[in-house]
């Protein structure tokens, strides 16, 4: 929980929502999801069916690891992109020195 504090208040990542914050709120999910096709229409469904995967994605949880997942790789885009960067201004100076 701490980790996930800094996360949002030093990185800029995407909160979680209060409610999903809750200890229990997990729990009570993926209990529904076992067992209430109300719930989760993917009961039944093969994993092979890209429907299978859309419904997965609309879970109001899946959608705010997706957007973390996203905050996280456009973060690893810039560190890239700082890298390359310095590796050449390294290789700059290594041919004037």
């Amino acid at each position: 929980r701490l980790v996930e504090e800094l996360y949002e208040s030093e990185y800029g990542y995407p909160a979680w929502p209060e409610e999903m914050r809750e200890p229990e709120y997990f729990r009570r999910e993926m209990a529904r999801m076992r067992v209430d096709p109300r719930h989760n229409s993917n009961l039944g469904r093969s994993a092979r069916e890209q429907e299978f995967w859309n419904a997965a994605a609309r879970l109001p949880w899946a959608k705010v690891l997706m957007r973390r997942e996203q905050h996280w790789a456009d973060r690893k885009s810039q560190w890239l992109e700082q890298y390359s960067t310095v590796v050449r201004a390294n290789r700059g100076r290594r041919e004037v020195g």
